[in-house]
């Protein structure tokens, strides 16, 4: 959902445990999922940072159908064309 949000050019707020920093890097905030402090801290920081239109363009260049499935294409191959030892 997210990602999402990000396209549709929304400042994103998430959890700081698990992969989401591997998407957004510096470009969202975040915040531990079971604290309402650092909750609270995000959103407040996200509200008051600049208006910024870079998320919304890297999710839009970054994340499409066509380069999910050129991921795929690309390991399909590396699987096919690996040697079996043994």
């Amino acid at each position: 959902m997210s990602l999402e949000a990000a396209a549709a050019g929304c400042r994103v707020v998430t959890t700081s445990i698990g992969s989401a920093q591997d998407y957004f890097g510096d470009l969202a905030w975040y915040c531990y999922p079971n604290d309402r402090s650092s909750i609270r801290k995000a959103v407040e920081q996200a509200l008051q940072a600049p208006s910024s239109d870079t998320l919304r363009r890297r999710v839009l260049t970054e994340f499409t159908w066509e380069r999910a499935a050129q991921a795929t294409l690309h390991s399909y191959q590396q699987v096919l064309t690996t040697e079996v030892k043994g």
